[in-house]
């Protein structure tokens, strides 16, 4: 079994307080259901402080815990809740079509991910211990055909010094995130993935530092036949970022199943997404 690390950060809590317009009266081409179901309770509930969710589910004629957890992502938007709320939203039909598709979108997407491998979380104290690029890079070189459980030949192969893969072997073998069999081969049989975790410290920024710094050697040491490094600067509304993280994880494990697929893998790849803002906030006073 092919055995994959996949590191993100927490997502960021998404707030409700994103817009005092009425939602019909300022159509976004790229906000779902959930953005304007947060940004109208938001505004209703700026006109009365005593305005409840459960008056607010009333008003949409659903559940109030059903509508929380749409709220908070934990429920799926289906069409034909699109087309249950857009007319007590006020939304055009041109709003409700683009809704609707992009809920079946979303939900292909989903169906999709759920043939990529599966992943486990790792503690927070695990992680720290072995945050090192190349302790991943290991787990994912086992699986490979012509791997040999000999630290100088991992070495080698990864461009680390003898004694950095002896002493990666050995911890990993201590957290139990490799196995030596009886035949003195190493095996992994899990995916492991921080997803979920709070890795904003310092042991998370090491292993994300790594592979930039692995990305910017690729440049000049890799021919550009065996690496794909592209990049592209868009203007963004910054609404649509926990959507796009989203995406970008569905991606990232599409992208994994694929790669995976054979039993015929040869080398180890890293697949770094960056996703950051250019721009910083001005205050108006820092502005003047």
């Amino acid at each position: 079994m092919s055995q994959t690390m996949e590191t993100i950060g927490q997502a960021s809590a998404l707030t409700a307080d994103r817009d005092s317009q009425m939602v019909g009266s300022t159509p976004d081409t790229y906000r779902g259901l959930n953005e304007i179901l947060r940004t109208e309770y938001s505004r209703r509930v700026k006109t009365n402080h005593r305005y409840s969710l459960r008056a607010f589910a009333r008003s949409l004629k659903l559940e109030s815990s059903y509508l929380c957890k749409i709220l908070h992502g934990k429920r799926s938007v289906t069409p034909q809740l699109v087309e249950r709320v857009s007319g007590k939203l006020g939304l055009t039909p041109e709003e409700m079509t683009r809704l609707k598709q992009m809920s079946r979108t979303l939900s292909s997407a989903r169906q999709r991910c759920k043939t990529s491998p599966k992943f486990r979380r790792i503690s927070v104290d695990t992680f720290a211990v072995v945050a090192d690029w190349y302790h991943f890079a290991i787990l994912e070189l086992i699986s490979t055909k012509d791997f040999r459980n000999d630290p100088l030949w991992i070495a080698d192969t990864l461009g680390i010094s003898e004694q950095s893969a002896k002493e990666a072997i050995s911890r990993l073998e201590r957290l139990e995130l490799v196995t030596i069999a009886t035949d003195g081969t190493l095996r992994c049989e899990e995916n492991f993935t921080t997803v979920g975790n709070p890795f904003n410290h310092g042991a998370f920024q090491i292993l994300q530092k790594a592979v930039l710094q692995k990305a910017l050697l690729a440049l000049d040491e890799v021919p550009v036949e065996e690496r794909d490094q592209s990049s592209v600067t868009m203007a963004i509304d910054s609404k649509l970022l926990p959507e796009a993280k989203e995406r970008i994880r569905v991606f990232r494990r599409q992208l994994t199943a694929f790669l995976q697929k054979s039993d015929n893998k040869d080398c180890v790849y890293h697949l770094g997404l960056s996703l950051y803002p250019v721009t910083r906030k001005v205050n108006k006073g820092e502005a003047q």
